[in-house]
């Protein structure tokens, strides 16, 4: 059997009695005193942050110390030894820049943006909305640039700035398909050639038929007899004239101001014209004829 050293004996004996030591709230485990005879324990509640924690160490904020930013005589943006970095109005120093940015915007130290500083003045006064600004963005409402309506505006027609109403602008597409020629379509155009109109006429048409262009001739020729009333031929005036088997016929008084002979051989030199009211009319009724 192999024998211990003395040395190893008393190395086993120190970790026998043991040295235990813990973290509370607000410290760490930091080891042994300063003395060397003890555990010891980290205090940085007040205390300044990075500061000896009393156990060789240093505080750190999330051990509840307190920690006061550093910042004046510092660039703005540089750390303020906080886990932060100096922002305006912390004493750190600021740097005004301007160049490449927009007329009126924040130069970086809390003042606007001017002519002069380098930045760059949008031009949007008499350009179209939507347009570029030349500073790199776009002209909005209210720059003083101009947003066409083309609503009831004719399409292939100027909008209010210039610009052509195109499809999808809310234009007004004509149309005059049954407009005649000259008329007006329903975008307040004229109908010309080409946009197909039609060419209104009754010149040789019928009483009633289409001029042409969906509406009816009030004027026009009529058959034998018939006069055109408001596009409709009409056989009269009543009761002198009437139809008879679809012919409008005077009666035999209008014809000759006399009667109806009861028999053909009653008329002499013929007869006057056809009448709806007698079998004949003579121009002249033959003496011994009876009237009927």
């Amino acid at each position: 059997m192999r024998r211990r050293s003395r040395g190893g004996l008393a190395l086993l004996g120190l970790l026998a009695l043991g040295c235990t030591s813990r973290v509370t709230s607000g410290g760490r485990d930091g080891g042994v005193d300063g003395r060397g005879d003890g555990p010891c324990w980290s205090d940085c509640q007040g205390r300044l942050c990075f500061a000896d924690d009393g156990c060789g160490g240093l505080c750190q904020p999330e051990q509840g110390c307190r920690c006061d930013p550093v910042c004046a005589g510092k660039p703005c943006g540089a750390s303020n030894e906080c886990y932060g970095t100096c922002q305006k109005g912390s004493g750190c120093l600021c740097t005004s820049d301007c160049t490449g940015k927009v007329c009126g915007v924040d130069d970086g130290c809390g003042v606007a943006c001017a002519a002069g500083s380098g930045c760059c003045t949008p031009g949007c006064a008499g350009t179209i909305c939507g347009a570029a600004d030349g500073c790199g963005g776009h002209c909005a409402a209210g720059s003083g640039c101009c947003a066409p309506v083309c609503a009831g505006v004719p399409c292939g027609a100027a909008s209010n700035c210039g610009t052509t109403c195109g499809a999808g602008s809310g234009c007004c597409s004509p149309v005059c398909a049954g407009v005649p020629c000259g008329g007006t379509s329903n975008c307040g155009t004229t109908c010309g050639a080409g946009s197909g109109c039609c060419n209104a006429s009754c010149a040789g048409r019928a009483c009633g038929a289409l001029n042409g262009c969906g509406d009816i001739c009030t004027s026009g020729s009529c058959p034998d007899n018939e006069h055109c009333n408001d596009g409709t031929c009409e056989c009269g005036p009543a009761p002198h004239w009437q139809r008879e088997g679809g012919v409008c016929l005077p009666s035999c008084g209008v014809l000759t101001g006399g009667c109806c002979p009861d028999t053909s051989p009653g008329c002499v030199g013929g007869e006057a014209g056809a009448s709806w009211d007698c079998p004949y009319c003579c121009e002249v009724q033959a003496s011994g004829s009876n009237c009927l």
